[in-house]
């Protein structure tokens, strides 16, 4: 049976927090700990409604010409 115990703290100014265990878990047990940041309801992403997408076309597949012989090119440059 897994049990998830979540809250929202403000960071001290000195960036210390403790935690505590709930007094029916035995000692020994092993938790995994998990910190958001920033929290999901705070991400600019999310606040904007930015995504990828807004930015799908902004290069043309002419930027660099055919592919493969710009990745020839680049590799052209490297020492052997």
């Amino acid at each position: 049976m897994n049990m998830t115990i979540e809250r929202n703290i403000t960071v001290p100014a000195n960036h210390k927090a403790t935690i505590e265990m709930p007094k029916s878990m035995p000692p020994g047990t092993e938790v995994s700990v998990k910190f958001i940041w920033p929290p999901e309801n705070d991400r600019t992403e999310q606040k904007s409604g930015a995504s990828i997408l807004n930015y799908l076309g902004l290069i043309s597949c002419d930027t660099f010409g055919n592919g493969v012989v710009y990745q020839r090119r680049l590799r052209d440059e490297w020492n052997e």
